[in-house]
């Protein structure tokens, strides 16, 4: 099968032929048709998450917004069957049995196996992934446009379930990329009023397609913001910037809260006397839970969120992937294996 290796951080993915997998216990092989190309495969092709080196045995293939059908099932599988469509998220496998998996806080399990770091990813053609880790996709939605809903999606709507959103609040979104369209749809649903921030007028543009109520320039945030009417009750912060953080705790109100997703390099810096100021909440979130996908999936099945997708073959992974570095996509890149 084809399939883009890491071989060495730092280096462009290889695209080579590699043996097709088979399923073990427990396991299925999935038919990837489309896997988001996210901000998290850049980082850890970059080498620039050190925490996760250690994880991982090179080469490996990256990507964790798979989408797919099943195509062969192992032995003990019993809830899937060949032809089923399913997608696989960034933790395709919790052990069920740690203190957090028994606390429903599967996000943070001990015995976690990763898509597209510990174990084989979806930039390939063929991928191995645990059957109780698969999600069901709805008929309603092509594969392409479900694969982005497995992360970018995800953590969005696992962070935004975290506040309470309705008709009377204001989310502020800051980053209006891959994540950041999500934010604004599923604010909109909630009957917020939505704000995007961004630095690319395209971004801004797309944001405004999707429902924002006002779009700002990064630029002139802090000035848009001064106003109290225009203050948000929420700031999501998507962005890979500790400059968009800083301006998103000061486009708050008081007592609002800050949700922590984008995860910049730079450290974030505030004062214990900052937050006694202003009241401010720091709630993080971490990518999403089986539960939330099934949830998102359902809502994406009956409404209209979708994500803009330019869709790629596998052979441009190097290309998306440096684009995303230069952050000239706007919306989400898949890679579709039928390109």
């Amino acid at each position: 099968m084809k399939a883009a290796l890491l071989k060495a951080f730092g280096e462009p993915l290889a695209l080579e032929e590699v043996r097709e997998p088979v399923p073990g216990a427990g396991q299925i092989l999935l038919q990837v048709n489309a896997c988001g190309v996210c901000h998290s495969d850049l980082h850890i092709a970059r080498g620039e998450w050190e925490r996760f080196k250690n994880l991982m045995s090179l080469p490996v293939i990256l990507g964790h917004e798979v989408a797919g059908r099943v195509v062969a099932v192992g032995p003990e599988v019993e809830e899937l069957c060949e032809g089923d469509a399913v997608g696989v998220a960034w933790f395709c496998y919790t052990c069920g049995r740690c203190p957090y998996c028994r606390r429903d806080l599967e996000v943070f399990c001990e015995n976690s196996e990763i898509t597209g770091v510990t174990v084989n990813g979806g930039f390939g053609e063929y991928m191995l992934a645990w059957a109780s880790h698969a999600v069901r996709i709805p008929r309603e939605l092509s594969l392409v446009q479900a694969a982005p809903l497995f992360c970018a999606g995800g953590t969005v709507y696992s962070a935004l379930r975290k506040v309470k959103l309705d008709n009377s609040s204001h989310l502020a979104v800051w980053g209006t990329g891959g994540l950041g369209q999500f934010a604004v749809q599923l604010g909109k649903l909630a009957g917020s009023r939505v704000t995007a921030v961004d630095t690319v007028d395209a971004k801004l543009a797309l944001a405004r397609e999707f429902g924002a109520d006002d779009v700002v320039p990064a630029g002139e945030a802090e000035t848009w913001f001064e106003d109290f009417e225009r203050q948000a009750d929420v700031a999501l912060v998507c962005a890979n910037s500790a400059q968009a953080y800083h301006g998103a705790f000061r486009s708050l109100r008081k007592t609002g809260v800050l949700l922590v997703v984008g995860l910049p390099s730079d450290p974030l810096t505030w004062t214990a006397a900052d937050f006694v100021r202003s009241g401010v909440r720091i709630v993080p979130s971490r990518v999403v839970t089986r539960q939330e996908l099934r949830e998102l999936l359902s809502l994406a099945a009956r409404s209209t969120l979708r994500s803009r997708v330019e869709r790629l073959p596998l052979e441009e992974i190097n290309n998306a992937l440096e684009r995303l570095h230069e952050g000239t996509i706007a919306g989400r890149a898949v890679i579709d294996f039928a390109v």
